[in-house]
């Protein structure tokens, strides 16, 4: 009891004596930060993409890998006699602790954006400043400069760098595909258009063909709040084998730009969402009429909930000003049918189809950020038919 007393007294002292609890932009990388979408399939990254694939969390969800590629076959082959590295199974423990959804998983991929290989081992490049709290923090963090000899050990038993020197020609395809598919400006300036409030805002794509369909992102500043990145985690753009590939190109883009906008919307839609956000809680009431209890990847709480609606909602709109008719009719039934039965956001349909009556018929100067007191106030009108549960 004296321990845990003992402790929690120094986790209290270090907490108050630190100067950020969150990653920061060192400042030697905040001098190569410009407004220019970066795209990336990182060295670092991909190798622990390869030991988080091995993990019993990984294989037993087919959201967090992406089983049905060439790729896939070959680090299996490759790596599969591996499951059992040390490496692994630490990752393993960390995700069934904290949860395969959780902000430890995020950070166990974002930290390797710190590093290069240089002769098999990690190399530090410090383009963020991880804190001091997280040495010290009672979570189950995964801090890979506390388990680099783990991952040097895997990269040289496993011969990861041979492996990936061996893909580097499939990487850039992958890298150009991903900008013929999307058009990164263009997503940019309607943003920006649409939510006049944020400028300037400077990405990093970084994906793996293993990521399945687990995709997020996650802003960083400067210590001196100048400089601002957001990191978006996302899938490599299979588009041209499976059921995709007799697709027209223009739907193929379609389909990708929805996986990068959706979160690359976020950094627009969030602020908005919370200059309104009690409004915004008054007019939603019972979040369980918003969302079902199994709803992949938590959003417990209204605003999560409400930036889902509205992030997915918004890509409708650009949708809308961007792909033919035909082609944006499917992709809009796709995906809503995706939000309501597979997300488990069981009024998506009807959110969408209200924004979209808004935007259409808004005034020519009007932006998107000017249509959240309209999309409130009809939230608000029918939170009377919502009931207090809603059913998986």
């Amino acid at each position: 009891m004296k321990t845990t007393v003992y402790f929690l007294t120094y986790l209290v002292i270090v907490l108050a004596s630190c100067k950020t609890t969150v990653p920061t932009i060192s400042k030697s990388y905040s001098e190569e930060i410009n407004p220019e979408i970066k795209v990336e399939v990182p060295e670092v990254y991909e190798a622990l993409q390869i030991a988080l694939s091995l993990t019993d969390t990984y294989q037993a969800d087919h959201n967090l890998v992406n089983k049905a590629t060439p790729y896939y076959k070959e680090v299996i082959g490759q790596f599969g006699n591996h499951a059992h590295h040390p490496l692994v199974l630490k990752l393993n423990k960390k995700l069934k602790k904290a949860g395969a959804y959780s902000e430890v998983n995020t950070l166990i991929r974002f930290q390797a954006l710190n590093y290069d290989l240089a002769n098999g081992k990690l190399a530090k490049k410090h383009r963020y400043n991880i804190p001091f709290i997280y040495n010290v923090a009672p979570y189950p963090l995964f801090l890979l400069h506390n388990n680099k000899r783990l991952l040097n050990s895997f990269v040289q038993q496993t011969a990861f760098s041979s492996f990936y020197k061996q893909h580097t020609t499939y990487y850039d395809s992958l890298l150009v595909r991903s900008r013929q598919l999307n058009d990164y400006d263009g997503m940019k300036q309607w943003l920006g258009r649409e939510f006049p409030q944020v400028q300037n805002e400077s990405f990093l794509v970084v994906f793996s063909p293993l990521t399945g369909g687990l995709h997020n992102m996650k802003e960083f500043k400067s210590k001196d709040g100048n400089q601002k990145q957001t990191i978006l985690f996302v899938s490599a753009p299979n588009y041209d084998t499976g059921p995709w590939k007799e697709l027209p190109e223009l739907e193929k883009s379609a389909y990708a730009s929805r996986i990068v906008f959706t979160e690359i919307n976020h950094s627009y839609v969030n602020p908005a969402t919370a200059r309104y956000l009690d409004q915004i809680e008054a007019a939603m009431g019972n979040l369980n009429a918003w969302k079902n209890e199994k709803v992949t990847g938590g959003y417990n709480s209204i605003s999560l909930t409400f930036n889902e609606y509205m992030t997915w909602a918004v890509y409708t709109l650009y949708a809308y000003d961007t792909f033919p008719e035909a082609i944006f009719e499917r992709v809009t039934e796709r995906q809503v049918a995706f939000m309501v039965s597979k997300k488990g956001f069981p009024k998506f349909r009807e959110f969408n189809t209200e924004l979209l009556r808004l935007y259409r018929q808004k005034k020519a100067a009007q932006s998107v950020a000017e249509l959240y007191p309209e999309i409130i106030r009809w939230m608000q009108a029918n939170k009377a038919t919502d009931q207090n549960t809603v059913q998986p």
